[in-house]
């Protein structure tokens, strides 16, 4: 089984001297390459390393331009930056805003992860698996089967935000049905990980399931979290 992914989105967090003390124990660690780290856009470059990868929380939906305070692709990628998050819940962009983002990101062959979710009202029916889909479907319309190998999905409820996990063997068979379905449906293995209250009991659990990786938000601000999951991942 392939070694799953792990991206770690810092958010709004840590000052310089912060991110270059993360850094330093993350290099200190050696090669991680299955590690992508997401700071702050202002960190990125300082946050670089051939250990790891660097990935971005978000891109904006326009090329270079006139557009005041916005990050385009083409900026991320002279910056080494190997992925880009799309749609996490607090960003509230509205779907045709991701699809917009999505596009940009096609062109330039850049590696995307999007959020997909319920909201709690469909979770408690069972509609989780069909509202996915449709969300899917509607980033993947009119996209080409070639631009299937940038585009990966990170399934997080967002109703969760905050609060624990859902239980180890709901995520895996969940994220076993939907793989199945994506590749009848697309003729494509899309990998599919998963996000929110992720912790290392979590990953212990999920270490050999059907998930492929791990988006983690609060509990990747501690770095020594973060080395315990890559060194349980090796496992």
């Amino acid at each position: 089984m392939k070694l799953k992914s792990l991206i770690c989105n810092l958010k709004a967090n840590f000052n310089l001297e912060d991110v270059l003390e993360y850094k330093k124990v993350l290099v200190n660690h050696g090669d991680i390459p299955n590690l992508i780290v997401c700071p702050s856009f202002c960190f990125l470059p300082v946050m670089y390393s051939k250990n790891y990868q660097i990935g971005a929380q978000d891109v904006s939906e326009y090329g270079n331009g006139a557009y005041t305070g916005k990050v385009s692709v083409r900026m991320l990628k002279s910056l080494r930056v190997s992925a880009v998050l799309l749609n996490h819940a607090e960003l509230k962009n509205k779907k045709s805003k991701v699809l917009a983002k999505l596009k940009k990101c096609l062109k330039a062959k850049m590696p995307i992860y999007i959020f997909i979710s319920e909201t709690a009202e469909e979770h408690n029916y069972q509609y989780t698996l069909k509202v996915l889909q449709n969300q899917i479907a509607y980033y993947l319309k009119n996209i080409s089967h070639d631009n299937y190998q940038y585009i990966s999905f990170i399934y997080e409820p967002n109703w969760l935000i905050g609060e624990t996990s859902l239980e180890a063997t709901e995520i895996n068979n969940l994220i076993y049905i939907l793989k199945k379905e994506l590749e009848n449906t697309y003729q494509h293995s899309f990998n599919i990980l998963y996000g929110g209250g992720v912790n290392l009991s979590l990953v212990e659990a999920l270490k050999d399931s059907f998930v492929d990786g791990f988006a983690i938000g609060n509990n990747s601000l501690d770095v020594n979290n973060i080395l315990n999951i890559v060194n349980t991942l090796k496992k």
